[in-house]
């Protein structure tokens, strides 16, 4: 049975950040990997990291791969900033580049 406990870690996320996130649309990998990032920064309390492929890889469970790809559109999206090998989360949601819920719908259904 999972008992998972605030004193044993926890990630700290403004809610304004949540709420901006709850309006946007993300394919499945982004999520998956936005949560892997804040995990492997806030998570630490810092603002970034130096983050494997292969570290995203365990966390999540995609394929190299396709973290590889996903990587390249959130960095796109401007939801994340590479600086060298680290990266960190783009807090500024106004920067995000949104994608459409018709255009998430669509890359869905042919999954």
């Amino acid at each position: 049975m999972a008992n998972p406990q605030k004193e044993n870690g926890h990630v700290d996320i403004a809610n304004e950040i949540v709420e901006a996130m709850a309006k946007t649309h993300f394919s499945s990998y982004e999520i998956q990997i936005l949560f892997a990032i804040f995990r492997k920064t806030y998570g630490w309390h810092k603002k970034e990291d130096w983050i494997t492929g292969s570290q995203l890889v365990q966390m999540t469970g995609i394929h190299k791969s396709n973290i590889s790809k996903t990587l390249k559109k959130l960095v796109q999206r401007n939801m994340i900033i590479r600086n060298g090998k680290k990266l960190s989360f783009q807090k500024d949601y106004e920067k995000w580049k949104k994608l459409s819920k018709q255009t998430t719908n669509k890359k869905l259904s042919k999954q």
